[in-house]
């Protein structure tokens, strides 16, 4: 039986509308998600935890060069989107986990 067709049990259209509102719905609020911008205070994952950073350059749509927050220069780095885990609030303090290894050995 093609997809097409009703069924003994009824009408598919019911089925396929419902998907098309969710496929619809997804596109909107991806399309919706605003990108990050330069200069914005944001965590970024970093040696497998999050560390507060300011987005100092884009790349690409999808590269950003960051600046962790308390760190020397040296360590700013080029990351990709999966690795900027959000948006920090304006005005919000935060702290950051202890440095990673090779930061710490580096710098004591």
């Amino acid at each position: 039986m093609s997809a097409g067709r009703a069924t003994k049990r009824g009408s598919t259209k019911p089925v396929r509308a419902k998907l098309l509102g969710a496929v619809v719905l997804s596109l909107w609020l991806t399309a919706c998600q605003e990108p990050y911008r330069v200069g914005e205070f944001v965590w970024v994952e970093w040696d497998g935890k999050n560390y507060p950073a300011y987005i100092i350059d884009q790349k690409s749509k999808t590269r950003f060069r960051v600046h962790f927050d308390g760190y020397d220069d040296r360590w700013d780095e080029d990351v990709t989107l999966d690795r900027i885990k959000g948006r920090i609030e304006d005005g919000k303090s935060v702290s950051a986990p202890p440095p990673p290894e090779k930061v710490a050995r580096v710098l004591g």
